[in-house]
This record gives C-alpha cells, sequence and structure tokens, in this order.
C-alpha cells in the first residue's frame, strides 16, 4: 500500500514539473581542472567536449529579476583521469537589464558519478587481475555566472553561455586529496515551451 502511495505521489509529481517547465536546453562545454581564472588551463581545450540537456522551471519573477530551478543531466570525457556522469540541481538568479537579454548567476548541488579512464585492478589470488568499473558515486557544489540572449524578438529560442566552477567531493581522500575542481565554459541554446512563463 505504501509502495502504490509512493508511486501515485511520484506520478503526480513529475505531471506537475513538465506542466510547469519553462524552458529546455542543451548545449556543450570546454571541462578542465583547476581553480578559475588562475594558471592556462582556464580555457585549455585538453578534454573532449561534454554535453548537456536540461529544462528550467520558472519559480518567482519580480519585475526584471527571476528565479529559477535548472536540472541538468551532462556528460564528459578526461583522458587520464575519469569519465562523468553529472546530475546538477541549481536556483539561478537573473536580472533583465535590456529585452531580449538576461544576465545570470547560479548556485547549487549535484550527483556525479565517474568511472577510471584506465584498467581497474584487484588483488586476488597472490596477483592482480583487471576488474569491472562500476564507478564511484561523489557530491558536488557548483557557482557560475552567465548570460542569455534572445535570437529574435518573437523568437522562443535563446543563446546561452555560462561559466561554472565545481568542486567535485569527495575524491581521493586516501591520497591526500579530498576534492576536484572543475571549470566549465558552457555554450548552447534554450527553447521556451510554456507560453504562460514567456518573458521579453
Amino acid at each position: 500500500m505504501i509502495a502504490i502511495c509512493l508511486l501515485l505521489s511520484g506520478q503526480v509529481l513529475a505531471q506537475d514539473f513538465f506542466r510547469r517547465i519553462g524552458t529546455v536546453e542543451a548545449g556543450v562545454f570546454i571541462h578542465s581542472f583547476g581553480m578559475p581564472f588562475v594558471g592556462n588551463d582556464f580555457f585549455k581545450i585538453d578534454h573532449l567536449p561534454g554535453f548537456s540537456a536540461g529544462a528550467s522551471l520558472p519559480l518567482n519573477t519580480t519585475g526584471n529579476w527571476r528565479t529559477d530551478y535548472r536540472l541538468r543531466l551532462s556528460g564528459y570525457m578526461a583522458e587520464g583521469l575519469h569519465n562523468g556522469l553529472h546530475v546538477s540541481n541549481q536556483v539561478v538568479e537573473s536580472f533583465r537589464p535590456a529585452q531580449g537579454f538576461r544576465l545570470e548567476g547560479l548556485a547549487g548541488l549535484g550527483y556525479l558519478h565517474t568511472f577510471e579512464d584506465a584498467t581497474v585492478y584487484k588483488f586476488d589470488g597472490g596477483s592482480y587481475k583487471p576488474k569491472r568499473d562500476w564507478g564511484r558515486p561523489q557530491l558536488t557544489l557548483s557557482i557560475g555566472l552567465g548570460f542569455s540572449i534572445r535570437l529574435g524578438r518573437n523568437s522562443p529560442y535563446w543563446f546561452f553561455a555560462e561559466q561554472q566552477f565545481i568542486i567535485q567531493f569527495p575524491f581521493a581522500s586516501r591520497s591526500g586529496v579530498p576534492q576536484l575542481t572543475h571549470n566549465r565554459n558552457y555554450f548552447g541554446m534554450r527553447r521556451e515551451i510554456n507560453r504562460k512563463y514567456r518573458e521579453l
């Protein structure tokens, strides 16, 4: 009975979520490791580009200010380190200084599952043997800044650019590296799908 109630509640929440979606998006990002704006790695394209898809739900609009909840799924490959699947939950605060243009600040929590970009071994019967890599579950904290521009006065499409700084933990605590820092530079497109939440 409890399972049926939970299933029905989940279906109701999912339906409400999809009814309230204001925009959907798809994009790519350049991925690097290190602190933002420090050293030569900030814009270094030393890994394959990552891909992302997501949706935003409007929470509150007051004048030129707007608050959204954004859910985003992304994946990337970092040669020689790991490959990752990332689900991020972020609150986005944006300001509209002009029609068709928004400045955005965001912050949130996420879940990152990584797989080693190398063969993983286990010690078995006096020797090391390859083993299946089920990946490692980790948490992330993220903050970012960005902007979006409407592509035409009556267009439902927006181009967006965004820079995020992400802390991944726990990374390798036994080796004395409790967290790993990421930089991502996003570029992509958003589309308004709900006229109720459309803006100028």
